[in-house]
């Protein structure tokens, strides 16, 4: 039941907290990138425009919840 709890659980971010999470991100897939070259390989391998798209599909809900009142 615990576990039911933790996930339902709702997170309330402030605009510094949220650009961590953004740059962290950031620079974990460029460590990836220098690191792991099967990685960049894969990365690359695809188009430009999709991680544009799959971008704007993710960045949807966390503006919607970012300024809900």
């Amino acid at each position: 039941m615990w576990l039911k709890k933790a996930y339902k659980r709702t997170f309330n971010l402030k605009l510094l907290e949220l650009q961590s999470v953004v740059v962290s991100t950031l620079l974990l897939t460029l460590f990836l990138f220098a690191a792991w070259p099967r990685f960049r390989a894969d990365a690359l391998s695809v188009e430009w425009y999709w991680y544009l798209i799959f971008g704007f599909i993710t960045l949807i809900p966390i503006l919607r919840k970012g300024f809900k009142k």
